[in-house]
């Protein structure tokens, strides 16, 4: 099973601790280290919330470490020929998901439960050193790329992207009004079939109406 993997009957709620998110409150700086966590094929979306199974012994230790000071990690992907290097420190893409310990489960062997929310899309660039396990600097992508000003772009767009969504929409409801469109964008994305390759080059194209306009073509095929 992989690090990215979970048992069926611990998808549920977590009953155990909710990890302190840090002294006062105070804003991170924009650039600053943070443990990077490697996946195959695996892309965190701002807002989605991912379980995950944390075995290995660099990644338990890392999970220790953030509890202890600050539940914030990247998820990095790894595609194709690299997933070959995951027992090493496998080359992960530029651009990937911040997220944030949510809730976790210490399990009698050793193991974590743990549920990451991403928080947003940012820029990576692991560092080498003498590191227990992964580490990477990271630079947020400017919130104004996520934006689209013009307020008739942006309703024609929300009403493509909600009807795209109807065609491949998983869940018991539609997402409710006031969905922000970059969230709608990456709903789409989540639920639309295609290739790991595929759906990474569309979760890193910037700005927000280009990456629209990539899932909009995709969905009309």
């Amino acid at each position: 099973m992989s690090e990215a993997e979970i048992p069926h009957e611990q998808d549920g709620g977590l009953p155990s601790g909710r990890p302190e998110h840090g002294p006062g409150g105070t804003e991170p700086p924009e650039h600053r280290v943070v443990p990077l966590f490697p996946l195959p094929d695996l892309i965190l979306f701002p807002g989605q919330v991912q379980p995950l199974m944390i075995f290995e012994t660099r990644y338990r230790q890392m999970v220790r470490d953030l509890l202890d000071v600050n539940p914030e990690l990247v998820l990095g992907t790894v595609l194709g020929e690299d997933k070959k290097r995951m027992a090493e420190v496998a080359p992960v893409q530029p651009v990937a998901g911040l997220g944030r310990i949510e809730q976790y489960r210490s399990l009698p062997d050793g193991r974590f439960v743990i549920l990451v929310l991403g928080t947003r899309r940012v820029l990576v660039r692991p560092l080498e050193g003498d590191h227990l396990y992964p580490v990477c600097e990271i630079e947020p992508l400017p919130l104004e790329q996520e934006v689209i000003v013009d307020p008739i772009r942006r309703t024609r767009y929300e009403v493509r992207l909600r009807s795209a969504l109807t065609d491949c929409w998983r869940e018991d409801s539609p997402p409710p009004e006031g969905v922000p469109l970059f969230q709608l964008a990456d709903l789409l994305q989540m639920h639309m079939e295609m290739a790991p390759e595929q759906r990474y080059r569309i979760y890193a194209t910037r700005p927000l109406e280009a990456r629209i306009e990539s899932l909009l073509e995709l969905a009309t095929r």
